[in-house]
């Protein structure tokens, strides 16, 4: 079970937790919000994040 600061601040403490500082990255795995068991979710929010960045 995840803690409250592992919920905010996974996999790390940063803006844009989808971005992984490399470019042309994104990070779209269960280690990011909204976590695991969320379907989807954490593709589609690194994938608007990459289309923010690129778009």
């Amino acid at each position: 079970m995840p803690t409250l600061r592992q919920f905010v601040a996974r996999p790390a403490l940063r803006w844009d937790p989808y971005s992984t500082g490399v470019e042309g990255v994104w990070l779209g795995s269960s280690s990011t919000p909204p976590g695991g068991g969320a379907h989807g979710m954490n593709g589609y929010h690194a994938a608007q994040a990459a289309l923010r960045e690129h778009g």
